[in-house]
């Protein structure tokens, strides 16, 4: 995104603003989302979308790669952490965001995949 974006919801204290690099609605990618919270621009905002359907489309061509295998255990790991955690459609601070990068390198194991610390 670009410009300015509040988060709200009733699982969190207040508004969260959210930076330029922030994901939101990422499970949507997954499967079926229902949101638990809601974005109102402060401004005029630019963000990137796509489309959850297409999106499995594309990976489901990928069958036996190593593109699809990573990303299965992603979703696995990502799908445990959401019910575990309950999670919101955005990354609500550093703690998540290491979760979500450390779900990354989990998934990248045995899959023949190095993470980039890893090369």
């Amino acid at each position: 995104t670009s410009g300015k974006v509040v988060y709200t919801s009733v699982r969190l204290y207040g508004d969260l603003e959210l930076s330029s690099a922030t994901w939101a609605a990422e499970a949507a990618l997954w499967g079926r989302w229902l949101h638990r919270g809601s974005m109102v621009t402060l401004g005029p905002c630019s963000w990137v979308v796509l489309a959850g359907a297409k999106f499995r489309g594309v990976i489901a061509h990928s069958a036996g790669t190593m593109v699809q295998r990573v990303l299965a255990k992603y979703v696995s790991h990502f799908s445990d952490c959401m019910r575990l955690h309950s999670w919101l459609d955005v990354i609500v601070d550093a703690e998540e965001l290491e979760a979500r990068k450390t779900l990354v390198t989990l998934s990248m194991r045995g899959c023949g995949a190095r993470s980039h610390k890893e090369r």
